[in-house]
């Protein structure tokens, strides 16, 4: 958990264009923190549900990429984040790499955070006490509260993220409404309630239905009307349940209990004191709500593992990752090439944010290819890779394409999928509709291709293949943000190791050689035969290496 200075982010008084009165037709007449920036026009200033929700998660997220330094990055430090609100965008950046997108992980935020916010405007639940800590029924809204949880972590390990995602808002809605509907705050505590997410804990020292909590208050500002005593309770809205004699309301213009003695009310849901007559004590509220927040956040990665947690917020950056593997009998260096890699992946990337979800391996081999090999289990993936070898064949072309076709289409959204082969394409008729394919499922496909006419085995034939044989290979992989990435075999260990780099940016703030292609003699081979002026900050790679682009391509 984070120290309590890293700060909640406060939205800018905004001036209101229209009557006050008009926005408050906008909000729910129920009882809460207020649920997003919108409802701020009404009270400036105020934390919001979902403010409260989306920095507890950057908290714990923070907290993990810290435990968890990147591969191949310098680990991030606390010392750096300290002081400044977090940002979605700038923490992934430090722990990924410059410009590394956040959008799934704000996108599954969005959904916890809509959850949230839906508890103060469904019918079922926006006038339950239970799941607001109102009416004193604080013993039933514990329960509640950690039953949410309950389900949150049953549909999280059942791969029901979405599920899992709902129901966590609807906790948090609850375990944040504590803080504000409750006395806690007035009664001087400095922490969260200690048994508040533990299910074999019961809530201590709780005000009786006999017991007088409120005095009267006919002031929108009420700091003192509670009675002086040190057990716990909460205000009623409404009028289900009524609200007995001498007991507190939730207060503001939405609680019709509020008129009836003793007035008032006691929630710090906002700045407001026409919302909230507590309002004086809404930053302390909110300040605890978020340290609540955080520690659900923790319980959640806890039980579910890191890997789990990611999942859970799309944290990780990739979906899956899928090997099409050409398995002719000139290919024995780029298979072991490809198991090492794989190897480094898994034990790399083991428990990690970055730890794959799915791994998917296609094989191809003329005339036939799959079948397809998918697993979330990081050590099978390693047993099928490790026992599949070079077999016999060895003439061009192969049918790469249908390999690469299947392997789309059993591959999640998002995910980086390599090609390994020393072949061009067979089923070249195939290159738009795996086009379509790739930008469908936004994966993003690497080509690593053998090609070394100074080897007198292997591929029969080279002498009158056309040099534009590759083309397909170039096209697909610049529809789905790939590389080509033409090397030899005593070159292809080296090479390989990109598929290690690939989450993040190949080669961070360096400028590769590109190198021109040209028709040797007769043959259909490729050499490097100019090389193009580069700054002094271009990295010289070990092998021939172009990465296409709409101004950069094999010529």
């Amino acid at each position: 958990m984070l120290p309590a200075d890293v700060p909640v982010s406060h939205q800018n008084p905004l001036v209101l264009p229209l009557p006050l009165l008009l926005l408050l037709q906008l909000l729910p007449p129920t009882a809460s923190f207020f649920p997003n920036i919108w409802s701020l026009l009404a009270a400036p200033g105020s934390v919001t549900h979902q403010d409260l929700t989306e920095e507890a998660a950057l908290n714990v997220t923070l907290q993990l990429f810290l435990e968890q330094p990147p591969p191949g990055r310098p680990p991030l430090r606390l010392e750096d984040f300290l002081g400044r609100t977090l940002l979605a965008d700038d923490l992934f950046a430090a722990y990924f790499g410059p410009g590394f997108p956040s959008r799934r992980f704000r996108a599954a935020l969005g959904e916890v955070s809509r959850a949230n916010a839906a508890q103060d405007f469904l019918p079922t639940s926006r006038n339950d006490p239970d799941l607001h800590f109102d009416a004193e029924r604080l013993g039933q809204g514990r329960m509640r509260l950690v039953g949410a949880l309950r389900e949150a972590l049953v549909a999280a390990r059942a791969l029901e993220h979405t599920l899992a995602r709902q129901r966590l808002g609807a906790a948090l809605h609850a375990l944040q409404d504590f803080y504000s509907h409750s006395n806690w705050v007035e009664l001087g505590q400095q922490q969260p309630h200690p048994h508040l997410l533990w299910p074999r804990q019961e809530l201590q020292s709780l005000a009786q239905v006999d017991d007088p909590t409120c005095s009267d208050c006919e002031e929108l500002s009420c700091p003192g009307n509670l009675l002086g005593f040190t057990l716990l309770t909460s205000g009623y809205f409404g009028t289900h349940p009524s609200k007995p004699p001498g007991k507190c309301s939730h207060g503001g213009r939405f609680d019709r209990s509020s008129s009836q003695p003793p007035r008032g009310g006691i929630n710090k849901d906002s700045t407001s004191p026409g919302f909230s007559p507590h309002h004086t004590l809404h930053l302390q509220a909110a300040k605890l709500a978020l340290q609540a927040s955080i520690q659900a956040f923790s319980l959640l990665r806890n039980r579910l593992g890191d890997r789990g947690f990611s999942r859970l917020l799309d944290i990780s950056p990739a979906s899956s990752l899928s090997f099409v593997l050409d398995t002719t009998g000139s290919m024995g260096e780029e298979i072991n090439a490809a198991k090492i890699q794989a190897r480094h992946i898994v034990e790399q990337r083991r428990g990690s944010p970055m730890e794959p979800v799915h791994y998917i391996l296609v094989p191809f081999h003329d005339p036939g290819f799959g079948p397809v090999f998918t697993t979330s289990d990081p050590d099978s993936f390693w047993q099928q890779l490790n026992e599949i070898h070079a077999l016999g064949g060895g003439d061009e072309p192969e049918m790469c394409l249908s390999a690469l076709e299947l392997a789309l289409l059993h591959t999640p959204p998002l995910s980086d999928i390599f090609v390994f082969t020393d072949a061009s394409p067979k089923d070249a008729m195939l290159t738009s509709r795996v086009e379509s394919l790739t930008q469908e499922r936004r994966c993003r496909v690497t080509f690593l291709v053998t090609e070394d006419p100074s080897r007198v085995q292997g591929r029969a034939r080279r002498e009158v293949l056309s040099p534009l044989r590759f083309e397909p290979y170039e096209a697909v992989a610049l529809a789905s943000g790939g590389e080509v990435i033409f090397t030899k075999d005593q070159h292809i260990q080296d090479v390989a190791a990109i598929v290690g780099d690939s989450m993040a940016d190949l080669v961070n703030g360096l400028t590769p050689v590109c190198y021109h292609y040209s028709q040797r003699g007769g043959k259909g081979g490729f050499s490097p035969s100019e090389i193009h002026d580069y700054p002094p900050s271009t990295l010289l790679l070990p092998y021939e290496y172009c990465p296409l682009s709409p101004n950069l391509g094999l010529q």
